[in-house]
């Protein structure tokens, strides 16, 4: 803010310009709507799917065993962003971790926005050279910049079908490992 001052003759003329910084924002929400979408030919459905709403170490899982997993797809996540938004950006961040015997972890096959009229967005962020590990922790896709290579309003956040849907596998034909996924957050970033 500034205030400027001009004198003419006697009078004192007084210019006040206020300026108003773009505030950005970010809210982080977990979902509300958890399914098993199986459009993926053969894949292994998930179990205990309403796990991943909360942090809280109980896992929705999908035993894999030289197959694909069905994609689990998060949506209904309540966001209430304000229509004139800027959206700039969305990160996931997903708790996993497996368990078994089998010496090739799995991987990511599938990772996609889910769009408001509910289908899967066309950029994959699956990382196949990134297994997954034994210890349950949080991995990141997308960030507050990254619109997943689409155009996006506040009405489409706010939409109950926006989300996210993931599938995994494993190549390994020498046992069996289960996935877990314990947790999927989804942060938007506005101004």
């Amino acid at each position: 803010m500034g205030v400027f001052g001009n004198v003419l003759g006697n009078n004192l003329t007084h210019h006040l310009t206020v300026t108003n910084p773009i505030i950005a924002s970010s809210i982080t929400l977990s979902p509300g709507t958890i399914v098993n979408e199986s459009s993926v030919a053969g894949g292994v459905a998930w179990t205990n799917i309403d796990n991943v709403k909360v942090d809280d170490n109980n896992f929705a899982e999908a035993v894999l065993s030289n197959k694909v997993s069905q994609y689990l797809k998060v949506t209904n996540f309540g966001f209430s962003i304000p229509i004139i938004a800027t959206i700039n950006g969305i990160k996931v961040e997903i708790k996993r971790s497996y368990v078994g015997n089998d010496p090739l972890n799995p991987t990511d096959f599938r990772l996609n926005i889910v769009k408001s009229n509910g289908t899967r967005g066309l950029i994959n962020k699956s990382i196949a050279s990134e297994p997954w590990s034994e210890n349950d922790s949080y991995v990141i896709r997308g960030s507050n910049v990254d619109k997943w290579g689409e155009t996006w309003t506040a009405s489409d956040i706010n939409s109950t079908n926006f989300g996210f849907a993931i599938s995994v596998g494993t190549e390994g034909p020498f046992g069996t490992c289960t996935a877990r996924i314990n947790h999927i957050r989804i942060t938007v970033y506005f101004s």
